[in-house]
């Protein structure tokens, strides 16, 4: 996720992650930048 994500696939959220995320059941998610905001939102709302 974030800048390293980006580097990797070319996306700061992929697919990938997005699917862990749902096939969990509980997320910890730390502080965050503008860099992983679209992850903050799906955690947040997108769910």
């Amino acid at each position: 996720m974030g800048d390293a994500a980006l580097e990797s696939s070319g996306s700061r959220f992929p697919d990938e992650t997005r699917q862990v995320i749902d096939d969990s059941g509980a997320t910890l998610f730390g502080a965050t930048n503008r860099a992983s905001w679209d992850a903050l939102f799906y955690l947040r709302w997108g769910r």
